[in-house]
C-alpha cells in the first residue's frame, strides 16, 4: 500500500499544469523563474555551453528573458513568439525543468 501511496504521489507531482497561464513579457514571479531556469539548464547543456548566456533568475520577464524564450523556441522548432505556452511549455517542462525544479510543475503550460 505504501509503494502505491507513493507512486500516486510520484505521478502526480511529475507533471505539469495544463491550467497553468501563458508567460510572457512583462510577466514577473516564480513562473518567470522557472522560465529562467530552463533555458539556464538548456544553455549548460549545449554543445558548446556559454555561460554569458545565462540569465540571472530574477523572476522578471524583461528583455533578456525575452530573448531567451525565442531563442530556445527556434532550437525547439517552435513558433518564436517569445511566450510560453503549451508548446514552449512542454519542452521546458520535459526536457530541462521535471528532474532539477519539480516545484515549477504547477506554473508552467503545457498541452498534457
Amino acid at each position: 500500500m505504501c509503494a502505491a501511496l507513493l507512486a500516486a504521489t510520484a505521478t502526480t507531482s511529475a507533471s505539469a499544469s495544463t491550467s497553468a497561464r501563458y508567460i510572457r513579457y512583462g510577466d514577473s514571479g516564480y513562473a518567470v523563474k522557472c522560465v529562467q531556469w530552463a533555458w539556464n539548464a538548456y544553455v549548460a547543456n549545449m554543445d558548446f555551453p556559454n555561460p554569458q548566456m545565462a540569465l540571472d533568475v530574477d523572476g522578471v520577464f524583461g528583455d533578456q528573458t525575452l530573448a531567451a524564450v525565442k531563442y530556445y523556441q527556434r532550437s525547439a522548432q517552435v513558433d518564436d513568439d517569445g511566450v510560453v505556452g503549451p508548446l514552449t511549455g512542454n519542452y521546458m517542462w520535459t526536457n530541462r525543468l521535471y528532474k532539477s525544479h519539480p516545484e515549477c510543475y504547477q506554473y508552467i503550460p503545457t498541452k498534457v
